[in-house]
């Protein structure tokens, strides 16, 4: 586990300040760069620590899924982060949002990365969505959860998931042109009025292009949960 600063940091021409911070707990440092600069949009006064453990994502697959043992390994590193005075918290991996639930009743907001990128999707009133990933393990698992959020509100919207390895490659070479192109070939037969999903924080590099070359709504986990994240700060 690699934690950043301490929440108490010096500032260039103003000594030491207590600075709120939010922690990003993260399986893949992929996912980092995405999640701060949507967190660095909406909320420009808080410093960013992240905590990674870069095993997380690698074990989950071995195992085919998150075990007791892995489960308890994230409730650590949440409880790292409470304990270093996280004014909120959130996971940029899919695979251990559920986790989340485990702190409904902690006193600072600690978000799933991907939950509110499901309501942002229920909202837009899209036919259906497409649930975009480059591990199928990680396809398979939001499109799930999406549909399970989904059938909570009463939404007939139609969730699939599609599966690109070769993004993978793409986004771990960090050329978004490339990463779009694998997306957008990927979802070239998708039906009028679908919009995508991108699962995975490492695929957001290429919202913007992506939504350009469909012409589709394209939702990603940082965007979504930056915002939900500064509204609930705020309040």
């Amino acid at each position: 586990m690699v934690a950043g600063a301490p929440w108490i940091r010096a500032r260039a021409g103003t000594g030491l300040v207590n600075t709120p911070t939010i922690a990003l707990i993260s399986a893949t440092n992929l996912a980092i760069g995405p999640a701060q600069e949507a967190l660095q949009i909406r909320l420009p006064d808080y410093e960013l620590w992240n905590i990674l453990d870069d095993r997380l994502l690698v074990d989950a697959q071995a195992h085919g899924k998150v075990t007791s043992e892995l489960h308890r390994r994230m409730n650590r590193l949440i409880d790292h982060a409470l304990a270093g005075k996280a004014r909120g918290i959130l996971l940029t991996c899919s695979l251990y949002g559920f986790v989340t639930a485990d702190y409904s009743r902690s006193p600072v907001p600690v978000l799933p990365p991907d939950e509110a990128a499901f309501k942002d999707v229920t909202r837009s009133q899209a036919r259906g969505v497409l649930v975009l990933a480059s591990i199928e393990a990680a396809a398979r698992d939001s499109a799930d959860r999406l549909s399970t959020h989904l059938q909570h509100v009463k939404s007939a919207m139609t969730v699939l998931p599609v599966t690109v390895p070769e993004a993978a490659k793409a986004a771990h070479s960090g050329d978004r042109e490339l990463l779009a192109d694998m997306l957008t070939n990927a979802v070239s037969q998708a039906p009028a009025g679908y919009a995508l999903l991108l699962a995975q924080y490492s695929l957001a590099p290429a919202v913007s292009l992506l939504a350009e070359r469909t012409n589709r709504p394209v939702f990603s986990g940082p965007s979504s949960a930056a915002k939900e994240l500064a509204a609930m700060l705020h309040t």
